[in-house]
């Protein structure tokens, strides 16, 4: 009866007939059951019907999934290894297991011994994301799935480096809560030297090095995870022989990427191939920024390019010089949030050369004349990055036969380019010139500065 009732409001003729009282799933599952109310070991196509799905072990869950790597709220970078233990008492079906990542990223994992799956995925692909989501999924063999998914945050970003960096602000709340920003003041110290200067044997070369994660927009402070510069792998490099590029983008994009690598490190230069290393050691952060307390006349918080938002402070006269070899040096800053070095110097620092060493051009064995320099740094978990090039004009003689006079800054036109194209390809490097790789912000403006906000 149940049957006859199951084809008369069916689609015809029933391909795969039931016979009266039969509970058994249909072969064909768009028709419908021979007895409504009673349980079917599969699925209908009907997502509604009240059957329950009982698998050979009982249940209707998918495997378990224990992820091995990454861990939730890890940071990752470059090429990413996943790995999760996959388990169910009906089997897992082979071809079920994947992992994505970002949503675009789908990787299909491979079996690597009991229970235990694999596989990897390049995360530059990935660009502008900031916290991607990874997501295991897996199923059964009867059918039943289950996932996993967690966020990590991303970091394919080398360290942001500069040997002329903009000029900064520090910013703190006061007690009651305004936002006092500091005048502003040259991070690296206005002893050191800008692009296209003129300079003298001695150099003040330092350098504000800062790492920084994978970036994105937001309408309010957010920490982005990342993994802080690697200390021992800034090197400043200068080179004389200024037909070689120094910094070459090697990776076709047209932004000046790494050190060029026809360029030999040397303590000592002998040939023209061979540029002047110096491994350059971190600053901890000490002195203080000038919160004046007046806001008029030639202080820089007047007029329609001082810092947006800012109150003046409570100091009416600046802080000390650092040490008497720090020429205007009041503050040695450090990075936002973590607290972590970011100026970087020639070492050792001593008492009286609280900022490190000068750099040495005829020491160095630095001919007269320009000259390029640039620094190369890596962070914890090997992301590189090079500093746009700073061009001098070195006048170790003082007779301005090579130079203009000596702290004088020459135009753009006359200052040597110094990057160039690598090919990996081929290995050739030509003088085809790179844009300049990521630095601190500077938008051009007077008086509007990064802000970099002390701890409250």
């Amino acid at each position: 009866m149940g049957g006859g009732l199951a084809l008369g409001a069916g689609c015809g003729d029933d391909d795969y007939p039931i016979g009266p009282g039969d509970d058994s799933p249909d072969a064909d599952p768009t028709q419908p059951d021979a007895d409504p109310s009673g349980p079917d070991a599969r699925p209908d196509a009907d997502p509604s019907a009240p059957d329950a799905r009982v698998d050979a072990a009982g249940d209707s869950r998918g495997p378990t999934i224990e992820v091995i790597a990454p861990i939730a709220g890890t940071l990752i970078q470059g090429t990413v290894t996943f790995m999760a233990r996959v388990t169910d008492p009906d089997g897992v079906d082979p071809t079920s297991v994947s992992v994505t990542i970002g949503g675009d990223g789908e990787v299909d994992l491979s079996p690597m011994g009991t229970d235990t799956w694999f596989g990897s995925y390049d995360t530059f692909a990935l660009a502008g994301l900031v916290f991607p989501t990874v997501v295991f999924r897996a199923a059964d063999l009867v059918g039943d799935a289950s996932q996993v998914g967690f966020q990590v945050a991303l970091d394919n970003e080398g360290p942001l480096a500069a040997l002329n960096p903009p000029k900064v602000r520090e910013a703190q709340l006061s007690s009651d809560g305004a936002l006092e920003c500091s005048v502003s003041f040259d991070p690296v110290g206005p002893d050191a030297p800008d692009d296209g200067e003129s300079v003298a044997q001695l150099i003040e070369l330092r350098a504000r090095v800062q790492d920084i994660g994978n970036t994105g927009t937001a309408t309010s402070t957010v920490y982005i995870p990342h993994a802080g510069v690697d200390p021992a792998s800034v090197q400043l490099y200068v080179l004389d022989d200024t037909t070689r590029p120094l910094i070459v983008d090697g990776d076709g994009d047209g932004v000046c990427d790494r050190i060029n690598p026809e360029i030999v490190p040397s303590i000592f230069p002998m040939t023209s191939s061979e540029a002047a290393v110096v491994d350059l050691i971190p600053l901890d952060p000490s002195g203080s920024s000038y919160f004046s307390s007046t806001v008029g006349g030639t202080d820089p918080f007047a007029g329609t390019n001082a810092a947006a938002g800012c109150v003046a402070g409570g100091d009416s006269e600046p802080p000390a010089q650092l040490c008497l070899a720090a020429d205007g040096v009041q503050r040695v800053a450090a990075a936002p949030f973590t607290g972590a070095p970011m100026i970087y110097a020639p070492g050792p620092v001593t008492t009286f050369g609280c900022m490190g060493l000068a750099f040495d051009a005829v020491a160095s064995n630095i001919s007269d004349g320009w000259a390029c320099a640039a620094v190369a740094t890596r962070d914890l978990v090997g992301n590189a990055r090079v500093s746009p090039v700073l061009r001098i004009c070195i006048d170790a003689d003082g007779d301005s036969a090579e130079c203009t006079d000596w702290g004088t800054i020459a135009v753009p036109a006359v200052r040597p380019n110094c990057t160039g194209t690598y090919d990996p390809v081929s290995g050739d490097v030509s003088t085809t010139p790179c844009s300049a790789p990521a630095s601190f912000l500077d938008n051009g403006l007077s008086g509007d500065y990064e802000l970099l906000r002390l701890g409250d």
